[in-house]
């Protein structure tokens, strides 16, 4: 069974100063540049950014 990654809707994305996903990640897989937040492979699927981001902005896939 493939494992699920996650992924960001840059539509949903508020892009805040606090992001819970992005802070509380612990593979430290949600990443910022210069305003663009994206998932990087060191995501294991355990689901908790998509629990985490209050404007459903994150799914797994």
């Amino acid at each position: 069974m493939p494992i699920l990654r996650a992924v960001i809707d840059g539509d949903k994305c508020l892009k805040e100063d606090y992001c819970p996903p992005m802070e509380q990640c612990p593979t430290g897989a949600i990443l910022d540049d210069e305003g663009f937040r994206f998932v990087t492979n060191d995501c294991r699927g355990c689901k908790k950014c998509v629990i985490l981001c209050t404007h459903r902005a994150i799914s797994l896939i």
